[in-house]
């Protein structure tokens, strides 16, 4: 099991152990809800959130965590014995899920990340064979909005499994305040 501090939830499962006579333990924890989660057999693209929603700099209360997402090594009977991961932002994407196209650097005003269940960066993982790794996308930006408006931007993930690389792309989006009775505006 793992904890991620920065998670509280109004959900709590309280698993119980008993051992023999009267003795028992009980632990509350948080329920946090996993996106997915991507088999690796023996190295494939890797499922991402579909976006993480980032709040801007003016009514920011920290750094925003997505949904988990994990990663699990299902090897071959040929593939060897673990996978090396590596995890990179590289840039901003012009493409989409698909096909990232062209990459510009990443914007001084945007800092997005991976981090592990406790909330510390990541950017690399060794799988063992058949053990579930949980992941976090993580962001904090420097970005001011006005209320009811939302900025979306497409961030390409250079992903490395055991030498085989794939970019990938998913969205960040930047939301400011929103006020009672105002929808919320997209633009890019």
């Amino acid at each position: 099991m793992w904890v991620n501090p920065q998670v509280s939830s109004n959900y709590t499962v309280e698993p119980q152990a008993t051992a023999s006579g009267t003795s028992s333990i009980s632990l509350k924890l948080p329920v946090v809800e996993s996106s997915t989660v991507t088999g690796l057999s023996p190295t494939s693209t890797i499922t991402l959130p579909v976006h993480l929603l980032v709040e801007a700099a003016n009514f920011s209360r920290g750094a925003s965590y997505s949904t988990p997402f994990g990663v699990v090594y299902l090897p071959t009977s040929s593939s060897p014995a673990s996978l090396n991961l590596s995890l990179s932002v590289i840039g901003l994407a012009s493409g989409n899920a698909t096909s990232a196209g062209s990459i510009q650097p990443m914007p001084a005003w945007l800092n997005v990340w991976f981090a592990d269940g406790q909330g510390n960066k990541i950017s690399s993982l060794l799988l063992a064979r058949y053990n579930i790794e949980f992941i976090f996308l993580t962001s904090n930006t420097t970005m001011a909005l006005p209320p009811n408006t939302m900025k979306s931007y497409s961030v390409a993930i250079h992903v490395t499994e055991n030498g085989t690389s794939f970019t990938e792309v998913t969205n960040i989006i930047i939301q400011g305040a929103i006020s009672a009775g105002g929808p919320a505006q997209t633009t890019r």
